[in-house]
């Protein structure tokens, strides 16, 4: 069985009664420098730690989102507000919440990533009121639940 490039093959000795899996350090160094390259990843991760600031938007029956203008209107206006600050963005559209057919708990999710929360408080202080301005252009739901939240892995 092959595995992706650069990561360490896990090997479990002994079936089921054997001792746990282990790194292989017998797969070569290619192996060891990925061990080593996660194990600084991990000591240092407080370094590259983002922060996520996620705007959700509850599904209600009979509500009104606009998925389009949201996409391609209000999300890239906050992105331009928020400059060079902001890292990256994204948005989700709720499909359901888990049996098919049942309405999702959100109809969307915008997501934005920072380094800090301060520097989101920053640069959000003087966009607020255009952003908040433009809410009533895409739902009629008003404001969204806001989570603040650390990024703990990324792949």
């Amino acid at each position: 069985m092959s595995r992706p490039l650069g990561l360490p093959s896990l090997t479990g000795r002994g079936g089921t009664h054997g001792p746990p899996a282990t790194l292989d350090h017998h797969a070569g160094n290619d192996t060891q420098q990925a061990h080593d390259a996660f194990l600084r990843i991990a000591t240092n991760r407080r370094e590259r730690t983002m922060i996520k600031v996620s705007i959700l938007y509850p599904y209600r029956e009979g509500g009104r989102f606009d998925v389009d203008y949201y996409c391609g209107t209000h999300m890239p206006l906050a992105a331009k507000l928020f400059g060079a600050a902001l890292k990256g963005w994204s948005v989700d559209i709720g499909i359901n919440a888990g049996p098919p057919g049942s309405p999702p708990p959100f109809v969307a999710a915008g997501h934005f990533l920072f380094d800090t929360a301060d520097a989101f408080y920053e640069v959000f202080k003087p966009a607020s009121d255009t952003l908040l301005a433009d809410i009533p252009n895409y739902t009629d739901g008003g404001n969204g639940k806001i989570l603040i939240s650390e990024v703990k892995v990324t792949v």
